[in-house]
């Protein structure tokens, strides 16, 4: 198994069924329709499962993968600190007045 069907099934059983696709986005690289191919894949293969109120939670199989990694008491939010990863894009953000150079510009640039 794929280390990133795993953070999807630790996500999943993380976040109780409040999921966003955008999270998994992020979280994983990946495009959106990749993150929906791969939890398609997932709840065919039965790690996870659409429940009555047809939302997707995590199946048995899926708390089995989670037991046997060691990630089923713990959160995915446990991993980092949320303040952390939210001072860290605003640091990184430019403004709308800076210049942004490219790297190796005045290499690649030999002028006009």
């Amino acid at each position: 198994m794929d280390y990133r069907d795993v953070l999807i099934i630790f996500y999943m059983n993380s976040v109780k069924g409040n999921y966003v696709y955008a999270e998994l986005v992020e979280l994983l690289g990946l495009t959106y329709a990749q993150v929906t191919d791969r939890v398609d894949e997932l709840i065919e293969q039965e790690y996870l499962t659409i429940i009555e109120s047809m939302t997707i939670d995590v199946g048995q199989k899926g708390i089995d993968i989670l037991a046997e990694k060691r990630f089923l008491d713990i959160s995915i939010f446990d991993i980092y600190d949320e303040r952390e990863i939210y001072v860290e894009k605003i640091s990184n953000r430019l403004e709308v007045n800076d210049i942004y150079i490219p790297k190796n510009f005045d290499k690649k640039f030999s002028g006009y």
